[in-house]
């Protein structure tokens, strides 16, 4: 395996594209100082995935992009291509020529590509793993490497080594397979909170549900994302209206308030659209009605019981704990199939 040829565009000193090509041996980059030969390393690296704009000579990553001049514009991205022969397959890809690119623009979005197609940095990291070829692999020594390996903590330097041994490959996969388990127990611990939270409401649960039956409900719905008034359209039938209390419906404190300063959002306005033509107001403030079209992540249950049994099943459901509230009644057809009064005074 040896680098064939790298492309640079915009990146850094190199405004216009340019192609460095490479025979299998040695070959020098020459050049006056400030012509843009440690560039070309940096540009190696940078496609390898470095992340540091530091180690890139840089204060951000945006400095990679070349800045522009008195006579040059500045460009709106930067890329960089290496293309490695690969007839040995040293790389762990069937392809016998493999090139790597890079490009990043001023809005900060990037991606990478392996021979043409959008890969991600971990890709590009697997791809290099014990080669020796990876922005931090002992193939790329920049200027004050050496320095810095030298004056480096232990753990940097065996870094270095395990590079050079074959080894990182599985210290990286050991370590995604540590964290994958750490997030496992996570889960785990988290599902068995849930079951005990769940299996503290299986008798009340119970109970709730032994009290419904001993009562003649005949519609029965959860209240989730078509609203109360949606839900409560899916329940009706024809030849019958309803006529709903506001002031007897539980609303969260504040809830009114904040749909008033127009907190509200766009399903809500979909539910009144859909559901305008049904329903009939009658001196509702705005902020309420929103409330009666907002959609509901874990609204309450909307039951229709018979009139004989309503205040008995909520007297007892109160006396077991449960929030229950009578907020409207069946009536004869009225013109609208639902009419909203602020109580129970037309």
């Amino acid at each position: 395996m040896y680098l064939k040829s790298i492309e640079i565009y915009g990146f850094k000193s190199f405004a216009n594209k340019i192609i460095f090509k490479f025979n299998n041996g040695i070959t020098g980059i020459v050049g006056p100082n400030g012509s843009g030969k440690s560039n070309v390393g940096d540009a190696v690296r940078w496609v390898l995935g470095e992340q540091s704009a530091k180690q890139l000579r840089g204060s951000k990553m945006e400095d990679v992009i070349f800045s522009g001049t008195e006579l040059r514009k500045p460009q709106g991205s930067a890329y960089v291509a290496i293309t490695l022969d690969n007839s040995d397959h040293s790389l762990p890809i069937d392809y016998n020529e493999v090139t790597v690119a890079r490009r990043v623009y001023r809005s900060g979005e990037s991606e990478y590509l392996i021979n043409g197609v959008v890969s991600r940095l971990k890709d590009v990291n697997s791809l290099f793993f014990d080669t020796g070829i990876g922005k931090e692999g002992y193939s790329i020594i920049g200027q004050g490497q050496i320095e810095r390996i030298l004056s480096g903590k232990p753990e940097e330097r065996r870094e270095l080594f395990d590079e050079a041994a074959g080894i990182v490959k599985y210290k990286k996969n050991k370590a995604a397979t540590e964290k994958s388990l750490e997030n496992e127990r996570a889960n785990l611990s988290r599902v068995k909170d849930i079951l005990g939270e769940l299996e503290k409401q299986v008798g009340p649960l119970k109970e709730q549900s032994e009290t419904a039956r001993k009562y003649n409900i005949h519609a029965c719905t959860d209240v989730t994302g078509f609203s109360f008034l949606g839900h409560l359209h899916e329940m009706m039938e024809s030849g019958v209206s309803c006529h709903i209390w506001a002031d007897q419906i539980p609303v969260f404190p504040g809830a009114v308030e904040a749909a008033e300063e127009f907190l509200i959002t766009a399903a809500g306005q979909r539910n009144r659209n859909h559901l305008e033509q049904h329903v009939t107001f009658k001196d509702i403030p705005f902020g309420m009605q929103e409330v009666l079209f907002d959609p509901q992540t874990s609204g309450g249950l909307l039951m229709a019981v018979d009139a004989v049994d309503a205040e008995k099943m909520q007297r007892k459901l109160l006396e077991q704990g449960i929030p229950a509230a009578i907020v409207g009644k069946i009536t004869e057809p009225a013109g609208t199939e639902i009419y909203v009064t602020q109580s129970r005074k037309w």
